[in-house]
């Protein structure tokens, strides 16, 4: 470390380390037990608009990639083509939530191939990621149909998280991969176990954050940027990019950082040394974008009218305290947007983010200070012009996780500059991260649990704390997984 104000010291040669096939196999099962608790104490439809998503999901999976758009009686949603046996099985939950439009609970009509016409808000989203989770579930029906497509999406979120992991694994220093512990917050997980497309976004831009800071270090030491980062943060520009309304939006904040945080003449000077990969993979991520910006535009997507609702007065003066309401909804608000956290969680996360905070500018390089401020003044300047626009149509609707693909590289950067050698100090960190990891998805998990209104079956199934220690469990596999792998000898 330097003292505060001295002036930051120029990175180690990086070096990277072979990662064993334990290490893959140990971080994707604990990163697989978290999703399952996960799945486990939320109940069946009880995700936040997971009872739309499915629905869009089957309809989708049966060929209505373009529905006929026409609202439902309660003027909240479009009408659907779905299963009749998944609208039986959400109805407990969606009579529950004393949705505004019954329509969504109750079928409008029953079609002459047995399926029924039902309200869905998200009639209109993208299908590229409800095509696949839809497809899963095809073989089941009711509440298990909607099982599979949780299975389907925590699969694909486990994926890129594992691979996240072991793109921050091979790095010198232990804090890229203690920022990505501290950026998976419980929110990230709970996202990334319901049938929505919100927790692939998350995990592809962390997956996107971790390869391109990793490219940023090889490029500041002279050195090529490898096959494997390039594919990952090629994979995890085009996940972002896709599937969402802002996704192209996010990876344009994710590249500009990534070109702010290292001198354009050395990413030119990376393309020519490779032109057909980079050139691939940037026409990759430019259809991608492209692409889903092209179906917002198509579809009508998100447009506040569609909502059927309407705010009367002002957004002030509650518009002021909403930045903090997103900070706290990127750590911990679930099943719905505003069901928060107990508050430990958000001490603990609070806590040890105040403590990057503090630890990191001390080393931090000038680009890096100036692209963590223009994160969080253009991540925070955002969604309140949004909100002040839309208010009448939508209130305050926008959710701190709508942000955190973008914000979570704050955090992301911040462990970054930190640059720790390896010494006995700093390997004190890892596992107090995974620690607090651990208590914070048990507290949060267990909050869920015990909000949930459960029949006897189930509370025998996920009563106590038996599921939510599983995440114990996972994140000490987490531990086993990135610690066996600094047994190797680092490779120059």
């Amino acid at each position: 470390m330097t003292s505060l104000g001295a002036a930051p010291t120029a990175p180690a040669a990086p070096s990277t380390r072979s990662v064993p096939g334990r290490t893959v196999l140990l971080v994707l099962l604990g990163l697989a037990v978290v999703q399952a608790a996960w799945i486990c104490v939320v109940a069946p439809y009880g995700g936040a608009d997971e009872i739309e998503h499915a629905y869009r999901a089957d309809a989708t999976a049966h060929g209505e990639f373009l529905p006929d758009y026409v609202v439902g009686p309660g003027g909240r949603g479009e009408l659907l083509s779905v299963r009749e046996s998944l609208v039986d099985a959400a109805r407990p939950e969606c009579v529950a939530l004393a949705l505004a439009a019954p329509d969504k609970c109750q079928p409008v009509e029953r079609l002459d191939d047995g399926r029924v016409l039902v309200a869905s808000s998200a009639a209109r989203y993208n299908p590229v990621f409800y095509a696949v989770i839809g497809t899963a579930a095809l073989p089941f029906e009711g509440t298990a149909a909607l099982y599979a497509m949780r299975a389907c999406t925590a699969l694909i979120c486990v994926l890129l998280l594992t691979w996240a992991f072991l793109v921050t694994a091979r790095r010198r220093s232990r804090w890229p991969t203690v920022g990505l512990l501290l950026a998976m917050t419980p929110v990230v997980t709970y996202s990334a176990s319901v049938a929505a497309p919100n927790g692939v976004e998350l995990c592809a831009a962390m997956l996107a954050w971790c390869a391109g800071l990793a490219a940023v270090d090889r490029l500041r030491n002279g050195d090529q940027i490898g096959s494997s980062t390039l594919a990952a943060l090629t994979v995890g520009l085009v996940l972002v990019g896709l599937p969402r309304t802002l996704g192209p939006l996010w990876v344009a904040v994710i590249v500009g950082a990534l070109v702010l945080l290292a001198p354009a003449a050395q990413w030119a000077a990376a393309v020519r040394s490779r032109p057909r990969r980079w050139w691939a993979s940037i026409c990759l991520v430019i259809a991608s974008c492209g692409a889903g910006a092209l179906w917002t535009m198509v579809s009508g997507a998100n447009q506040p009218k569609l909502e059927g609702l309407e705010f009367e007065g002002s957004p002030f003066p509650g518009i002021l305290i909403q930045p903090i309401v997103w900070l706290l909804q990127s750590i911990g608000v679930f099943p719905l947007r505003d069901e928060f956290a107990p508050w430990p969680v958000y001490a603990l996360v609070l806590a040890v983010w105040g403590a990057l905070l503090f630890i990191a500018p001390r080393t931090a390089l000038r680009r890096e200070r100036l692209a963590v401020l223009v994160l969080v003044v253009g991540l925070t300047a955002l969604p309140v012009c949004l909100t002040l626009l839309t208010y009448s149509d939508l209130g305050f609707a926008w959710q701190g996780r709508y942000t955190w693909p973008a914000a979570c590289g704050v955090i992301l950067i911040l462990a970054e500059s930190c640059r720790g050698d390896g010494s006995e100090t700093d390997r004190v960190l890892l596992p107090a991260v995974l620690a607090m990891g651990a208590v914070v998805h048990v507290i949060s998990q267990r909050s869920v649990q015990l909000g949930e209104s459960t029949d006897a079956a189930t509370a025998t199934a996920v009563g106590g704390l038996l599921v939510p220690m599983l995440s114990v469990l996972g994140f000490g596999l987490l531990w086993l997984g990135l610690t066996r792998h600094r047994r190797e000898p680092a490779r120059p």
